[in-house]
Parts: structure tokens; C-alpha cells; sequence
């Protein structure tokens, strides 16, 4: 009989000579090349019309902020005109109470007095006010001069030294 040597298997042993190959990298999954033309036809399609979306988008948020900030530029500018008026009434207001008071109109009578002057300068108002006085008869202000013995005793030419001094001098010119 003859006897048969039993075989190994041949384990492939790469050869040490031999260049190393790397396996090709297979496609991504979910890769478009995976597709059929006419789905990457669509994908390209929504892609594009997402990115004219997303420009329109944007267009009109810039809109939006232009408009925004050129309203808000008009309620300011109507609140600037707004609060000038209100300054340049209560300018004309207190420059009608000034002439009221400089002609001397009692003071429970002001208010009343000064809403009736006409005129734009303050001289006008001056005037007014003088004219006014005289056709409604009310008396010439009360223009008093002040007590002397009130205040200071001494007049501008002397000066004293000290209290004393001065007291001296305002006895002796009671004296005389």
C-alpha cells in the first residue's frame, strides 16, 4: 500500500518581495454615486432651491432691519419735532412772563397778563406789555426806595476797620 503523506493546506503567506496592495476604500455609505442619475438629479435640484430659499430669506430679513431701523428713524425724528415745539413754546411762554413781570404786574395777575402779550422778540413783548399796562389803567408799580436803617449803615466812602469802628461811626451819625 502505499501511504499518501497527508497534505497541508497552503496558508497564503504574502511574499515578502511582493508590493504592498491596499484595498481600494469603499464608497461612503449614503454616497450620491451610490444613487441613480435621476435621484441625484433631484437631490441637486432641493439643494439649489434651498440655497434660493436661504437667499430670499436673507433678502428679506435685511428688508426687514432696513425697515425696522427706518421706522424707528421717523418715530425719533416725530419725537425730536415733537419735544422742539414743546422747548420753543415754553421759551415764548416764560419770555411773555418776564415782560408781564418787568412792567410790574401783581403777581396773582401774571399769568392771566402774560397770556395776552403779543410779539415774537423779547423787545415786542416789552412793548406790548408797557401798551397793555397802560389801556387796562392799572397803577404804576410801587417802586419804593428802601429803608436806609435797613442793611447797611455806613455809606460806600467810609469803611471801618472793625465792628466797633463801625459802630462808632453809625452812633456818631445818628447823633448829628
Amino acid at each position: 500500500m502505499t501511504t499518501t503523506e497527508p497534505t497541508d493546506p497552503v496558508d497564503p503567506t504574502p511574499d515578502e518581495n511582493a508590493p504592498d496592495t491596499v484595498p481600494a476604500a469603499p464608497a461612503p455609505a449614503g454616497s450620491l454615486d451610490e444613487l441613480p442619475d435621476w435621484a441625484r438629479t433631484e437631490i441637486r435640484r432641493a439643494r439649489t432651491d434651498a440655497a434660493r430659499y436661504r437667499r430670499e430669506r436673507n433678502a428679506a430679513q435685511q428688508a426687514l432691519t432696513t425697515r425696522d431701523a427706518t421706522a424707528a428713524d421717523a418715530d425719533q425724528s416725530a419725537e425730536v419735532q415733537r419735544l422742539t415745539s414743546q422747548l420753543g413754546t415754553a421759551h415764548r411762554d416764560a419770555a411773555r412772563l418776564r415782560a408781564a413781570i418787568a412792567v410790574g404786574i401783581p403777581a396773582d395777575h401774571v399769568t392771566d397778563f402774560a397770556a395776552r402779550l403779543v410779539g415774537d422778540t423779547d423787545d415786542e413783548l416789552a412793548a406790548d406789555a408797557a401798551r397793555l399796562r397802560e389801556l387796562i389803567g392799572l397803577p404804576a408799580p410801587d417802586r419804593t426806595r428802601p429803608d436806609p436803617t435797613q442793611g447797611a449803615g455806613l455809606d460806600n466812602a467810609t469803611s471801618a476797620a472793625s465792628p466797633a469802628d463801625a459802630f462808632a461811626a453809625f452812633v456818631q451819625d445818628r447823633l448829628h
